[in-house]
């Protein structure tokens, strides 16, 4: 469902935390970050193997129906190395179209512990200018505002490591984007990766083992 919204202000909640250079800080439910850049070479924790590389190709529409931008969601889920938990990275790329991308939502972290910044490693050449997570803790919105993602332009990876270690396509991205005449427009893709409390939907490369474990919690009775 395609909405205009006032303002993207609404959804950064919290107040303002500073940032070391070296690695992510922990972002509180209600709290916000202004990310200055990290990665494996400064923080070890966020080295590791790429479980799941999805590409979801996506469309932001005016109220008339006219695509004002268009790209592609790149979310990638990597297990680090040292922690052997999971960090999600939603990256908006391949972007086409008159109107700017200004912010993005992603929602699935409620109950789990977040640590972000954007990876100075990443491809990719705008940097959030601000982290913030809801007061329930479910969604982080990375906000582009003033660095707006112009087209062709793509973001840089965030770096959003938890304590998860299983996750599944059950989460929700929000990606909103100006028009010329700076009018606000969204569009939310469903089923993008999000963290889950149960080993029974874990995830890997994109395939879910949801059936047999299930088999496996029958044959254990």
């Amino acid at each position: 469902m395609i909405r205009s919204l006032p303002s993207l202000a609404s959804l950064a909640l919290g107040i303002m935390v500073a940032w070391s250079a070296a690695s992510a800080l922990p972002l509180a439910p209600g709290g916000a970050v202004t990310p200055v850049g990290t990665g494996p070479t400064v923080d070890p924790n966020l080295g590791g193997v790429v479980l799941s590389d999805s590409l979801l190709p996506f469309q932001v529409e005016d109220a008339f129906g006219n695509v004002i931008v268009e790209g592609v969601l790149q979310d990638r889920v990597i297990r680090s190395d040292n922690l052997g938990t999971l960090i999600f990275a939603p990256r908006l790329r391949d972007t086409i179209g008159s109107g700017v991308i200004v912010g993005l939502v992603d929602r699935g972290f409620a109950g789990f512990s977040t640590d972000a910044d954007y990876s100075i490693t990443s491809v990719g050449n705008v940097a959030p200018d601000e982290i913030s997570r809801s007061a329930d803790g479910d969604a982080l919105t990375f906000e582009y505002e003033p660095s707006v993602i112009d087209p062709p332009e793509a973001a840089l990876a965030p770096n959003v490591l938890t304590d998860a270690t299983d996750f599944a396509a059950i989460g929700t991205t929000t990606i909103f984007a100006r028009d010329v005449a700076g009018a606000l427009y969204f569009v939310t893709l469903e089923d993008t990766n999000a963290p889950v409390p149960e080993p029974s939907t874990l995830v890997l490369g994109g395939l879910g083992v949801v059936a047999l474990a299930a088999a496996r919690r029958r044959g254990s009775r």
